[in-house]
């Protein structure tokens, strides 16, 4: 059954503990109430450049850091950094609806280094240090850490 209190905004916060299915909770949740901007509609929204709708918290708290401190996109390099559906893919699109040329990397990435110091704006959102090397950077770091239960 879906959630009654259609007016409240919603937030589940994540990580959830391993016993629940984020999946099936997000499932249950109306789109408006959606607070994060995680659903299905609004995840599409922001993948066709919704800028006035609900976007997902975090990214849209570093486009607002970035914003307030006047940093320009366009023609930039920004490297992400993890590619969670909900943090790193989200923000790369952020990015790029800015006019960003947009890096991505995981934990796969073989020369992340080289990456490092290519880019202009770094954000880092998979909340280790010691990543890559300090002294490569050029640019702006921006380091989303979330705590894992």
């Amino acid at each position: 059954k879906y959630c009654d209190a259609q007016d409240i905004p919603v937030i589940v916060q994540l990580p959830t503990y391993e016993h629940l299915d984020k999946d099936r909770i997000f499932k249950y949740i109306y789109p408006w109430v959606d607070a994060d901007g995680f659903s299905n509609e609004w995840v599409g929204k922001t993948y066709m450049s919704n800028t006035s709708d609900i976007q997902p918290a975090t990214p849209k708290g570093v486009m607002a850091l970035l914003d307030y401190y006047e940093v320009e996109y366009e023609g930039k390099i920004a490297l992400v950094i993890g590619t969670g559906k909900h943090t790193g893919q989200m923000l790369a699109n952020m990015l790029m609806n800015e006019g960003a040329t947009v890096i991505t990397a995981n934990e796969h990435t073989k020369d992340l280094n080289k990456l490092v110091k290519q880019a202009d704006i770094i954000i880092s959102c998979v909340g280790k240090q010691g990543i890559f090397d300090e002294y490569s950077v050029k640019g702006i770091i921006i380091d989303i850490y979330q705590s894992i239960r």
